[in-house]
């Protein structure tokens, strides 16, 4: 087993706790956490992008003017994809861009990342944070105190 400091919110240490040695053993999967990470991103986007095509820009019913004796060219419509206010050709349509990943490699590059993070001493365990008023202030002297308040932090409550 593998043991991790639990510190109190001034930064002394208080006790160790023992961890999975399965987060210690994982070796770094680059293709795994790659995956993971454009599965996220992908589930995130919107995909609410559109333009008008052709059959749905306003107007272009009837043909602007006869087939012959003009001396312009042939046109069937105001809103053909050539014409200034016509539609878009092959234009974004609204879609979902989430894929699916296996559960096992979404939990595997979640260890990895752990493991990762483990390896480079960048896991802290804190045993209480408790305020007599929730403040910004007093939140962000607990982090100066832990050397937490450089970078990004995540915390998970338990």
């Amino acid at each position: 087993m593998v043991s991790l400091n639990v510190v109190d919110s001034s930064g002394k240490e208080m006790e160790k706790i023992n961890i999975s040695n399965e987060i210690v053993r994982q070796k770094v999967n680059s293709e795994i956490l790659y995956q993971e990470v454009r599965r996220y991103l992908a589930s995130i986007r919107s995909g609410t992008h559109k333009v008008k095509g052709r059959s749905e820009v306003r107007g272009g019913g009837r043909k602007p003017w006869r087939q012959k004796g003009t001396g312009n060219a042939r046109a069937g419509s105001i809103r053909s994809p050539i014409w200034r206010g016509g539609g878009v050709v092959f234009g974004p349509k609204p879609r979902d861009y989430s894929f699916k990943l296996n559960k096992k490699v979404i939990k595997q590059s979640k260890l990895i990342a752990l493991s990762e993070k483990f390896k480079n001493k960048k896991i802290m365990v804190i045993d209480k944070l408790s305020f007599k008023n929730p403040e910004t202030k007093k939140a962000a002297e607990i982090l100066k105190k832990l050397n937490l308040d450089k970078g990004k932090v995540l915390m998970v409550f338990d």
